[in-house]
């Protein structure tokens, strides 16, 4: 089916294209640039549907589910509903595609050679292929199973972009967020991180957040997007090859309150003995996965310090140093019943 015509608006109430088996189905929009195709309701793209925009078309539907193909030729069109795409959106060379509202799926964007596809909106999604430009103006972020986004061709991070990265471990792709820039990537915007389920990010931790094979400019913001505790540290650090996030906190500070005292002492006591599984915040300071003797002996050489007195040795006060040994002294005779005692003395 061909829709064409110069200043032609065509307006439906909704729009069905294709179906689930049988022959393929196309519908050709195709005029000038001041003509628009318009549903009311919603159009739905099935698997052997598929509508090409064509000379600069543009397309309005409240919201527009892609199942098979949306493919923008000759020309810059312009996309306003919110788009669920599972199939594919190909932008052909020397053309140009706007999406004015949000778009998410696991589907797949191709943006060929001289080509551009700009998100004004939020982009959640995990592909987009091809040579050609992507420009972001709205929130980026990653999804689907690897919980990566991967860009092969150049891009763009405007002023108002918002790159969301969620945190729950150091391994990108698995348990945290990341993206990948195989060509280049001019950076700004917004880099916001969130620690997966409201968590605190793992202490002594390192983060490849992006991976860029060049870049320009840096993220005109970096920020959580919920409080931390006031002793965990964190730093941000752009690389040759991509940016990087690290974090760290005052050795023994198991609690991150910024002082090393008995209230760390009492964490670790209560999860002493666990073999697997343990992290900073349970009291396993050596991060070898157990909280052990090994690290309440490390804990009682720094009972006393303060991140307002880091420059410092720390010396340990009198009554947690003793109560520090009395732990030491219960460990070794495996009373559980002193530990406790122990932790209660003043």
């Amino acid at each position: 089916m061909l829709v064409q015509g110069p200043n032609v608006t065509t307006t439906v109430r909704s729009l069905t294209l294709g179906g689930e088996t049988g022959a393929a189905a196309t519908l050709q929009l195709s005029g000038t640039s001041t003509a628009e195709f318009r549903a009311i309701g919603e159009i739905r793209i099935a698997p052997l549907g598929r509508l090409a925009l064509r000379d600069g078309r543009s397309l309005t539907a409240r919201d527009i589910e892609i199942r098979g193909r949306i493919l923008v030729e000759a020309g810059d069109s312009q996309i306003s509903g919110a788009v669920v795409n599972s199939g594919l959106i190909s932008i052909g060379a020397g053309s140009a595609a706007t999406f004015l509202s949000e778009v998410t799926g696991d589907g797949s964007v191709v943006v060929s050679t001289g080509s551009t596809v700009t998100f004004a909106e939020s982009y959640f999604g995990s592909r987009i292929g091809g040579p050609g430009s992507v420009v972001f103006h709205g929130a980026v972020t990653p999804q689907g199973a690897e919980r990566k986004l991967l860009i092969d061709g150049e891009a763009t991070l405007g002023e108002t972009a918002v790159l969301e990265i969620t945190l729950g471990g150091n391994i990108a792709g698995s348990l945290h967020d990341s993206v990948v820039f195989q060509g280049h990537v001019a950076l700004g915007g917004t880099l916001s991180l969130t620690a997966a389920n409201g968590n605190i990010p793992p202490v002594n931790q390192s983060f490849t957040l992006l991976q860029y094979a060049s870049r320009s400019g840096q993220f005109d913001l970096v920020e959580f997007d919920h409080s931390l505790p006031s002793g965990l540290d964190w730093a941000i650090t752009y690389t040759t090859t991509g940016v990087e996030l690290t974090t760290s906190a005052l050795p023994g500070d198991i609690d991150l309150d910024g002082n090393v005292d008995r209230s760390d002492l009492a964490l670790l006591t209560a999860n002493l003995g666990m073999s697997t599984g343990a992290t900073w915040t349970t009291g396993d300071l050596n991060a070898d996965g157990a909280t052990s003797l090994h690290d309440l002996m490390l804990l009682r050489n720094l009972l006393g310090a303060s991140a307002a007195a880091s420059a410092s040795t720390p010396v340990p006060e009198p009554a947690m140093h003793w109560m520090a040994v009395a732990m030491l002294g219960c460990v070794a005779v495996r009373s559980a019943n002193s530990c406790r005692t122990a932790t209660r003395m003043r």
